[in-house]
């Protein structure tokens, strides 16, 4: 702001201010407004400039607005076509909504434009086990027997993608294996990895890359969730009995732990409705979620 103030075309302090205006939205949804007036101020200012569009598209997928995320990076890859990451985010858009096919398109032309870039390796790579999990016969991907819980992380798949099995299992191979000699410890990567061991169903190494993700990343309710299901199918009774213990210590502010406690001991009825009504009093945001289950 002081810089804008001696300088009021100084693009790289709008460029900053604009970024950061973002990022605190994404720390506290309550500055909203601030952020999307910062937008709104940065496309007429600079309109015909990259940066604007790619801030625009950033905005729109933290609210979940994925078609017009895409849109907008679509718009800043016109204003640049050889920023590789306009397409990788157009790909990661596309595979959010589960239109895999052209996903995998603009991966891959991310890749012709920057071929060492390691987050669009990565990209790609994702994109190729969400291709491959769509082919998966494992309980892991096709398990109904979830019950109140929805899983976090897996994303729908609603295209079909024209490439042999075993020519996607070599893809898989090849790229994870390049992208994790570039980032051997993304968080992006360590859950592709957990996800392709689940695909395969050997549950022990899916709960190692978890363990790996949150000894060297922050603790998250999202890994923890899916590390109960994952002790669940490995019959591992103890580590599911420790799992459960510390979403309810360490995550007790989000529902889905409660739920997945829940869904834990759900054989056991009065354990379950024991758990859910904790989670009641300890929940802040949605506890609306465990009305129903409660209910039941």
């Amino acid at each position: 702001n002081l810089a804008l103030d001696k300088k009021p075309d100084y693009q790289l302090a709008w460029y900053r201010r604009a970024w950061a205006q973002v990022s605190r939205y994404r720390e506290d949804r309550n500055n909203g407004g601030t952020a999307w007036r910062a937008v709104h101020a940065a496309r007429v200012r600079w309109r015909g400039c990259e940066w604007p569009h790619q801030v625009h598209a950033n905005v729109l997928a933290y609210e979940g607005r994925w078609r017009e995320s895409f849109v907008q990076s679509l718009a800043a890859h016109r204003c640049d076509p050889g920023d590789g990451n306009n397409l990788s985010d157009m790909s990661y858009a596309l595979g959010i909504l589960g239109d895999l096919q052209d996903g995998l398109t603009y991966a891959e032309k991310a890749i012709s434009v920057m071929p060492d870039h390691p987050w669009i390796i990565a990209e790609l790579v994702v994109q190729y086990i969400q291709a491959l999990a769509g082919r998966s016969d494992s309980v892991w991907e096709r398990s109904d027997d979830l019950g109140w819980l929805e899983m976090p992380g897996n994303r729908p798949c609603r295209q079909s993608l024209d490439m042999e099995t075993e020519e996607l299992q070599r893809r898989v191979s090849f790229f994870l294996s390049l992208a994790l000699e570039k980032q051997p410890e993304s968080p992006v990567l360590l859950q592709a990895v957990a996800r392709l061991s689940a695909i395969n169903e050997d549950w022990k190494a899916a709960l190692d890359t978890f363990d790996k993700f949150i000894e060297i990343h922050n603790d998250s309710w999202r890994i923890r969730v899916q590390q109960l299901r994952l002790a669940w199918y490995a019959k591992d009774t103890e580590r599911a009995d420790a799992v459960a213990k510390t979403l309810r210590e360490e995550h007790a502010d989000v529902a889905q732990s409660w739920l997945a406690t829940a869904q834990h001991v759900r054989e056991d009825a009065e354990a379950a409705y024991q758990c859910l009504v904790e989670g009641l009093g300890a929940v802040g945001v949605d506890r609306h979620k465990l009305v129903g289950p409660l209910w039941e």
